[in-house]
């Protein structure tokens, strides 16, 4: 036996032990991992089982788009994304000049995906907004919804009928939007 055969004898073992200690162990049930960036922290639920989620809402700052993360109910569908639009900012992100220009009532907003397009309800008091409110209103729906699920357009309903919705440059759409329709709008 020479002196490689003896060496590889030896060391194929230890190697063999050392590799299985570094295995991850067999869990009885699954374990909800959250995951938080720093300087933000999930709100503490007070006696709640409801695990929540972070999701990346989109608002407006010095007439561009602005990701916040938000930390919404775990829910299916559109709910997450819709939530996290639906809340209020804090007194810090206003002072910072973030705002929503969507209408403020936004409770029961609801939301469907079919296939790659989210359909969402038109919120009430979107028809009251200008013009450019509309645009940025929109933008906000659209980066929020592409950003939290599989949609890659929306289109919004009245009832069960899709409406023209405006893009970046205030042209009316009948189509699903994209990230791209708001080009203008993207966070810097």
């Amino acid at each position: 036996m020479n002196q490689r055969s003896l060496v590889a004898l030896v060391l194929l073992p230890l190697l063999g032990s050392a590799l299985a200690g570094c295995s991850v162990p067999v869990q009885a049930s699954p374990v909800v991992v959250r995951s938080v960036r720093p300087g933000s922290s999930p709100p503490s639920p007070a006696g709640s089982p409801q695990p929540s989620v972070r999701v990346q809402a989109y608002f407006v700052q010095d007439g561009h788009l602005v990701a916040l993360d938000r930390f919404v109910p775990a829910a299916d569908g559109l709910a997450p994304s819709l939530s996290a639009l639906a809340q209020p900012l804090t007194p810090a992100q206003s002072a910072a000049g973030v705002r929503s220009a969507l209408p403020t009532r936004l409770q029961g907003w609801t939301g469907r995906l079919r296939d790659t397009v989210a359909q969402v309800a038109v919120p009430t008091g979107f028809d009251r907004l200008s013009v450019p409110e509309q645009v940025l209103a929109v933008a906000q729906v659209v980066f929020t919804v592409t950003a939290n699920s599989y949609a890659s357009g929306v289109e919004l309903l009245l009832g069960d009928r899709v409406v023209a919705m405006p893009d970046e440059d205030g042209q009316l759409v009948t189509g699903p939007l994209m990230r791209a329709d708001f080009a203008r709008l993207s966070p810097p």
